[in-house]
């Protein structure tokens, strides 16, 4: 709360960085403070703004000139309807570091042309953000079994090894390595011999010898002769001649 210390102009209020969300002259404030500073005293007739950062009242005449309140600094706000009467706001005021004054006020204001209704709403929700914006966020607890800090060795709820659930190994192969069989098991069947190259089949016994492939005779019509490639050698001589015995 700061105490004349608004800039203003033929009664009005003159923003600075701000912006006007309601205003309502015709009001009439009064205030309890103790001790009680003359500024405060007597009834004040003037006008209240409501913009996007502060609650001001403007007074026409008297020593105040203006009274700026930041939300934070409102405290217990009540709008009231009597059946006789304006409608009137209430509340309390706390004082701001080099503000005018020192403690808490108590305002009392009646809006006597009306709009006390619309001004005590828009108050309320702009208090209740301001409130909220100054408290600090909550810290987060960190769920049961998550990493709040990396212990030595493994996580928070880690098993060494593996996890409690896990099956056994089975006999065979597992992740690259292999483990020795069990009894009534089926076995892995053991590694073939790595291939062989392949060698050219064995002569076959008994066959003849190969032959070089025949040769075309032809026939010159100019020498009247006719041409006979010579046969080759065979590279084998040939099977024994028996004479079979002749039958009567």
């Amino acid at each position: 709360m700061a105490l004349n210390q608004a800039n203003t102009k033929d009664g009005s209020l003159v923003l600075q960085g701000d912006r006007v969300i309601l205003m309502q002259d015709g009001v009439e404030a009064t205030f309890e403070m103790t001790p009680m500073v003359d500024h405060f005293k007597g009834t004040k007739k003037g006008t209240v703004y409501l913009t996007s950062l502060v609650m001001a009242f403007v007074p026409k005449s008297g020593l105040m000139k203006s009274l700026t309140v930041p939300f934070a600094n409102l405290k217990n706000l009540e709008v009231k309807q009597p059946m006789f009467g304006a409608n009137y706001l209430t509340g309390n005021i706390l004082a701001q570091p080099n503000g005018g004054f020192e403690g808490k006020v108590k305002f009392k204001m009646v809006f006597n042309n009306g709009g006390a209704i619309d001004m005590a709403q828009g108050l309320m929700k702009a208090v209740k953000r301001a409130h909220h914006a100054s408290q600090p966020a909550p810290a987060v607890n960190p769920m049961p079994g998550a990493y709040p800090a990396p212990y030595p060795g493994a996580y928070p709820g880690a098993y060494p090894g593996a996890y409690p659930a896990a099956a056994p190994p089975q006999p065979g192969y597992q992740n690259g390595a292999c483990y020795p069989p069990q009894p009534g098991l089926y076995q892995p069947p053991t590694a073939y011999p790595p291939a062989q190259p392949m060698q050219p089949p064995p002569p076959y016994v008994g066959a003849a010898p190969p032959t070089a492939p025949p040769q075309t005779a032809y026939w010159d019509p100019s020498n009247q002769n006719v041409y006979i490639p010579e046969q080759s050698q065979p590279t084998a001589p040939p099977p024994p001649y028996t004479e079979k015995p002749k039958t009567e």
